[in-house]
């Protein structure tokens, strides 16, 4: 009996606390947010058209709005923003602008935002496509 204890106190310490890194795109992207110096806002005005992007990993975003794209990082993997089944509503203290560190897309709060031209738009979608042969 003192021996199953052991093996099972042996694998729960094993399997806690191992963090996981994170896939390839989001460092890059991290990577991009760091070297590139973005710009980071604390909100965003939205318009009745403004929209979203989603990246390919679901920890990453961008955000149209009318005048200005935004890279939107959430807190967290969020798997609503690329699955339907779950869809779970918006938290917004305001209906003119989104914050980050308060509002919510799909449920899942804002981490930070940052202003994008279209150049950098174009470089981050490209972030983790696999270059073609010609």
């Amino acid at each position: 009996m003192r021996n199953l204890t052991g093996l099972l106190a042996a694998g729960l310490l094993g399997c806690s606390g191992t963090p996981t890194e994170p896939p390839a795109d989001v460092l890059a992207i991290q990577d991009y947010i760091a070297v590139g110096q973005l710009v980071e806002v604390d909100k965003i005005r939205t318009y009745s058209n403004s929209g979203y992007e989603t990246l390919g990993n679901s920890r990453y975003i961008i955000f149209k709005s009318r005048r200005q794209d935004y890279l939107v990082e959430f807190d967290r993997d969020c798997r609503e923003i690329i699955d339907n089944q779950r869809v779970t509503p918006d938290l917004r203290k305001d209906a003119y602008y989104l914050r980050p560190r308060m509002d919510t897309i799909r449920g899942c709060r804002i981490s930070r935002a940052f202003e994008l031209n279209e150049g950098q738009v174009e470089e981050i979608r490209s972030i983790g496509e696999a270059p073609t042969g010609g």
